[in-house]
């Protein structure tokens, strides 16, 4: 019987300690979650982009945005005390800035836009969760400081003929986004966003604004429509998770987009309605 104070053999019945992960179980771990996922379909996004006859070289703006989300991250973590992970979400909000952003944006502009991605991630957020999604608010922020174009060459990397929707184009990102919408439970969402935005669209051409809207349907914003609502408007932290509230706010989304596109013109018209609907569904949890 061991004395007060010695080491003495475990305690019958306790708990073992889980074994230690070792990094490729870690690495595998973290392939199966949702941000895994999305990190690696976006990556495959710019691998296709570089195999395709594209104006320009994407890899800069790609390094640009991801660096600029990183450094930001590590640095607001640590003066807010924060223990500091794998940048997971950093990373994927660089990729999503510079993947939608025009070939003509300047480098130091896609390192900006990292930056402000994560700190409005850091700085704009209840309780719970960041309140809007930090790609989309560093995009309309962006765009309406700089007077960025937005060429969504992610989405679309191989062009069509002519002045088609480039089929070719359309089986990746439909694939990825059907398949990370589904992931994240959020596949009622998309497909709200989706029918409001094109429904709405449609009846607008009948109304007499066929020549406005007929580029919708054409590449590359019928495949920004769809790498939106797969891969943006699906965040989990800044969307809901009830199957009703899903329907609500895509269908929010979309008809701000519709309403967006048809009054102002504007470029960035995809991605006006998700911050109302960001806000609307944090002030419904609260």
């Amino acid at each position: 019987m061991p004395v007060s104070g010695s080491t003495g053999p475990a305690r019958r019945g306790a708990p073992a300690p889980p074994p230690r992960r070792t990094p490729l179980q870690s690495f595998q771990r973290f392939v199966r979650t949702p941000k895994g996922t999305l990190l690696w379909i976006l990556l495959g996004f710019v691998v296709l982009a570089m195999m395709a006859k594209t104006p320009q070289h994407p890899l800069p703006d790609v390094i640009a945005a991801v660096v600029g989300a990183v450094l930001a991250d590590v640095a607001l973590s640590g003066m807010k005390g924060e223990a500091m992970g794998f940048p997971s979400g950093a990373i994927i909000s660089g990729l999503i800035i510079a993947l939608v952003l025009a070939w003509q944006t300047p480098v130091y502009v896609d390192l900006l836009l990292g930056i402000a991605a994560v700190t409005g991630r850091h700085l704009i957020r209840t309780r719970w969760s960041n309140v809007f999604n930090p790609a989309v608010l560093a995009l309309i922020l962006g765009t309406l400081v700089f007077h960025l174009g937005q060429s969504w060459w992610g989405a679309a990397p191989f062009r069509g003929s002519g002045t088609g929707i480039g089929i070719l184009s359309l089986v990746p990102v439909v694939a990825g986004a059907w398949y990370m919408a589904g992931k994240v439970g959020k596949l009622p969402l998309a497909l709200a966003y989706l029918l409001t935005t094109l429904v709405g669209f449609t009846v607008a051409a009948f109304l007499g604004a066929a020549a406005h809207v007929d580029q919708v349907y054409r590449w590359p914003d019928i495949q920004a429509l769809i790498f939106f609502s797969g891969f943006m408007l699906t965040d989990p932290p800044t969307s809901p998770a009830r199957q009703g509230d899903q329907l609500w706010f895509g269908a929010v989304a979309g008809a701000i987009a519709v309403l967006t596109f048809l009054t102002l013109g504007v470029q960035w018209f995809i991605l006006a309605g998700l911050p109302v609907a960001n806000a609307l569904e944090s002030i419904r949890r609260v």
